[in-house]
Order: C-alpha cells, then sequence, then structure tokens
C-alpha cells in the first residue's frame, strides 16, 4: 500500500520502514552473521598466510643454505629467465658435440651420452681436457648438466677462447668456480668453491651454470650454492664458448655426461 501523504515510513511499532524479525529470525540472523565473521577471518588468515610463503620463498629473512629453484612449464630449471631461448638443445653431433681423440685423452659420443677422459704419465702439461662443442660465443648464458665423475673431476667451461674463460670443476665431493687461462685449475684461479651435500661420484647430479653480466651463479639439483659469484676485475672474460670435459688432478678423469643443455637471451648472445 502506498505511504499515506504526511507519513514518516516507520512501521506501526515507530521503527524504521524494515521487516520485522522474530525472535527467531533474530537468532537466525545473528548465527549467519557469526558465520560470515568466521568465514572472513579464515580467509584473512589464509591470505595472510599465503603472503608469508611468497615473501619466504623471494628469499626475504631466508638463510644461507641452497636455494630451489623449480622447473618451468616447458621444463627449463627455474633458473633461466623465461625469454631466454635454447641455444644446445641435446647432447648430439647437431648441437655441435662429437667425438674427439687426443693422445692424452678422448671423448666419445653414443646415444645421446658423452664421456670424457684424461690420462697423465707424469705432471708436465695441462689436467683438462675438452670434447669441443658448438662454436658459438655467448656472454649471457645458462646451461644445465647431468653429470657422473668416475674418476677426477668433470669440468664444464663458458665464455671459453683458446687459453682463457671460466671453468667449473665438478669433483666428487665439492664445485669450484675458476677464472683459468694457460694453466690448470688451482687455489690461485678458484673464484669460489662449494662443498657438495651428495657425492657427484655416487650417481648422476645435475649442474647448473647461469651466467648474467659480471655475475656468475652454480647450482646442483636445481638449488643455487650460497650467492652469485661476481668477477669485476681487468682480467674477468666476456664472451666465449661452452664446453664439456674432465680435468685429472692426478693421474686420470672420467667422466659421463648423460644431458646438457643451454639458454641464451633472445636479442643477444
Amino acid at each position: 500500500m502506498p505511504t499515506p501523504p504526511g507519513s514518516s515510513g516507520r512501521s506501526a511499532n515507530g521503527g524504521a520502514g524494515r521487516a520485522y524479525l522474530s525472535k527467531r529470525g533474530r537468532t537466525r540472523q545473528a548465527v549467519l552473521a557469526g558465520v560470515l565473521v568466521l568465514l572472513l577471518a579464515g580467509g584473512g588468515l589464509a591470505a595472510w598466510y599465503g603472503f608469508q610463503r611468497a615473501t619466504a620463498s623471494d628469499g626475504g629473512g631466508g638463510g644461507g643454505g641452497p636455494t630451489s629453484s623449480p622447473s618451468a612449464s616447458d621444463g627449463r630449471p627455474g633458473f633461466v629467465p623465461a625469454s631466454w631461448q635454447v641455444a644446445v638443445r641435446s647432447l648430439d653431433a647437431q648441437n655441435g658435440w662429437h667425438d674427439n681423440t687426443g693422445t692424452s685423452g678422448s671423448c666419445h659420443l653414443d646415444g645421446g651420452e658423452l664421456t670424457a677422459t684424461r690420462t697423465r704419465d707424469d705432471d708436465s702439461g695441462t689436467g683438462m681436457f675438452s670434447c669441443g662443442g658448438a662454436q658459438t660465443h655467448y656472454r649471457n648464458v645458462a646451461l644445465d648438466a647431468t653429470v657422473q665423475v668416475d674418476a677426477g673431476c668433470a669440468g664444464i667451461w663458458l665464455r671459453t677462447g683458446d687459453v682463457h674463460g671460466y671453468f667449473v670443476e665438478v669433483c666428487s665431493d665439492s664445485i669450484t668456480l675458476h677464472r683459468v687461462k694457460d694453466t690448470d685449475p688451482s687455489d690461485r684461479t678458484a673464484l669460489h668453491s662449494w662443498p657438495l651435500s651428495t657425492s657427484a661420484s655416487d650417481g648422476p647430479i645435475e649442474v647448473g651454470v647461469l651466467a648474467v653480466n659480471d655475475s656468475i651463479s652454480v647450482y646442483v639439483d636445481r638449488k643455487q650454492l650460497g650467492g652469485p659469484v661476481t668477477d669485476d676485475t681487468d682480467d674477468k672474460v666476456t664472451t666465449g664458448r661452452l664446453d664439456l670435459g674432465v680435468f685429472a688432478p692426478d693421474q686420470s678423469a672420467t667422466a659421463i655426461f648423460t644431458d646438457a643443455e643451454a639458454w641464451h637471451p633472445a636479442n643477444s648472445g
């Protein structure tokens, strides 16, 4: 019924113009309101917990231990920028890998498996032997390889040339990043070393390297070892090839690479 002229629009009991609630109705409304408050509180708690987890995963307040790097949707390790494109897809001849036989070492490619060996008759000469990958030069680059060390140490070269480059020495119980020229890796060439919690001799491990400008990060099983290592010296190497092989600190070295893939920025090397 329309409100008569002069009426204030209030109900007969003097209240404002809204439906009257019985005692049961008021009780039901109070219960529903309480449930709504609990739901809102629960949602806020969940959001806060999710924020805390996201903040922790971004490294806020984290410790100095290995940092996990999950895989991206295309299978690349999480440390590889999503915008980078594939530079080396696999261990095969189409990607520059091949047999390489010398008087003191060899590399043998068989069905996507690359076996590198080095034998030293004495302490003279270098203990390194590389397999000779593709000749493309890169500045910013990421590489992920699976390797098992049977003797001595495995080696990953980046920004390498004829007598210089960075060398990731993968031994049974440690990984060391070197900047080498025409000499073997040593304490003098080491930029940083990390102990391995899982022996590279007991089974294959996944080793990743990310070089961006003057910083190089090393990963094992997709977990970062410490923080990036920065080389801001006058001797820093700015570009070069990728390569795989071995280093024999003593008399022999054997390493088996069962997978290797590399990426670089789409607009530059």
